[in-house]
C-alpha cells in the first residue's frame, strides 16, 4: 500500500475525519486529501505528527511494518518478529518511568528482546559502551545482580548504571572513567530505587 492508502485507512481505524487530523497536525484540509490521494508526499515530521494522531508507528504509515517484514521475499533475509514497546524519556533527565503520559512513541524491538519500556540515553556517563543518543531496552524489575547495568531512580532523576550491592547500601559505577563511583548507605537509600535491568542497546545512526 502507499503512504496516502496507509494514511486513509490509519485515520479511519482511529475514527478520525480529515479535517480533524488536518487540524491536529496544523496543516490544511486540502494537503490532507493531497497526502491520501498520494497527489502530494508528506515530510516525515508530517507522518510522525500522523502516526501519533492515530496512535501508530510511523513505519506502518510509511509501509515498513511486522506484517510485511514476516513476508518471505527472494534473496532476502526475513526480519524478525518485533513487538511495540514504549519509549517512555531520556534516562539521566527528569522523571520519565513513572506516569502513561510520559510515552513519547512506541518502538519496534525483536520479540526475544524481554523488555517492559525503553529509553533513550543522555550523556556520557557509560561511553563507550552506551553512547548520547542510544536507546536502551529496560526489563522493569525491583533488583539486579552485582555488577549489571540498571536503570535507577535517584531523588527522582533517571540514570543507567552499573550496581553493586555493599554493606548497608548501593554503590553505583559508571563505565566512563572521569565519573567517580556513586555511594547511597543508610538514610541516602531512601532516595535511590531500581526500576530495571538494561537488557539490550541500540546505536542510533
Amino acid at each position: 500500500m502507499s503512504i496516502g492508502e496507509n494514511i486513509k485507512k490509519f485515520r479511519k481505524s482511529a475514527r478520525i475525519t480529515q479535517k480533524e487530523l488536518a487540524r491536529r497536525i496544523n496543516k490544511s484540509y486540502s494537503s490532507v486529501q493531497k497526502y491520501e490521494l498520494d497527489l502530494a508526499n508528506p515530510s516525515l515530521d508530517v507522518i510522525r505528527d500522523i502516526a501519533a494522531v492515530c496512535g501508530v508507528d510511523s513505519w506502518e504509515i510509511i509501509g515498513f511494518n511486522t506484517v510485511d517484514m514476516e513476508k518471505p521475499v527472494a534473496g532476502l533475509e526475513p526480519l524478525p518478529k518485533m513487538n511495540r514497546i514504549p519509549l517512555l524519556g531520556s534516562i539521566a533527565c527528569g522523571t520519565p518511568i513513572a506516569a502513561e503520559e510520559n510515552v513519547e512513541e512506541y518502538v519496534n524491538a525483536p520479540a526475544d528482546i524481554n523488555c517492559s519500556f525503553v529509553l533513550r540515553c543522555k550523556g556520557d556517563s557509560m561511553v563507550p559502551r552506551v553512547v548520547d543518543g542510544d536507546l536502551v531496552y529496560i526489563r522493569q524489575q525491583p533488583d539486579v545482580e552485582d555488577g549489571q547495568i540498571a536503570a535507577v531512580i535517584i531523588d527522582g532523576e533517571a540514570t543507567l548504571k552499573h550496581v553493586y550491592h555493599i554493606d548497608g547500601g548501593v554503590q553505583l559505577v559508571s563505565d566512563n572513567p572521569v565519573y567517580r563511583p556513586l555511594m547511597y548507605t543508610g538514610n541516602n537509600c531512601d532516595e535511590l530505587r531500581i526500576v530495571g535491568l538494561a537488557v539490550a542497546y541500540q546505536r542510533m545512526l
